[in-house]
């Protein structure tokens, strides 16, 4: 018996992506957050979209992302900025 989910519980039945369109969404949106996408020409074709589209940002500035800088701890970065006065009583 099909429950109409996918292996990742999102939903096998949703819109094509020509039905989406004509719906007035985005063509960039599809597929429906919870639905997966359905094969289609206007599927096939979006994706060569996408896929050109990132081909020509990388193109653009390159694929080498600089490294990310660890997340400095902050109590530690708060206890080196701020002087604290000595606890006296």
């Amino acid at each position: 018996m099909s429950t109409g989910y996918s292996t990742d519980r999102s939903y096998r039945d949703g819109p094509t992506i020509e039905e989406y369109i004509r719906a007035g969404y985005l063509a960039s949106a599809y597929p429906p957050q919870g639905y997966q996408p359905i094969d289609s020409v206007g599927w096939q074709d979006e994706q060569r979209r996408r896929a050109s589209e990132a081909s020509e940002i990388d193109r653009q500035f390159g694929t080498d992302l600089p490294a990310v800088a660890a997340v400095p701890d902050l109590p530690q970065v708060v206890s080196d900025a701020v002087e604290f006065p000595d606890d006296t009583v």
